[in-house]
């Protein structure tokens, strides 16, 4: 707490907006993220189409972490933090 009476008020200010745009973002998809077997099945899917769905997410998450983090290590954070609303904002456009 400290640290924090140190910093300016602009970066302060700064830091806010950041922690609640990343807790916002983080709250949506891991909202959306136990409903999508519940869409899956109301849209037809079988058992076995959910299951691959959930599956596909979780192996693209640990396929895609290591090469996210050498590109935000290389060339920032921000093309990854891009890349990752792009994806949000897209894959629901994508579904059916």
């Amino acid at each position: 707490m400290e640290l924090l009476k140190t910093l300016s008020p602009k970066l302060r200010r700064d830091l806010l907006v950041l922690f609640a745009a990343g807790l916002l973002f983080w709250s949506g998809l891991a909202a959306l993220l136990p409903t999508l077997p519940l869409y899956i099945r109301d849209a037809g899917g079988t058992s076995q189409a959910i299951g691959t769905v959930m599956g596909a997410f979780a192996v693209g998450l640990l396929v895609s972490r290591p090469w996210l983090a050498t590109l935000a290590d290389r060339r920032g954070r921000k093309i990854v933090l891009l890349i990752g609303i792009s994806a949000v904002a897209i894959a629901p456009s994508a579904i059916w």
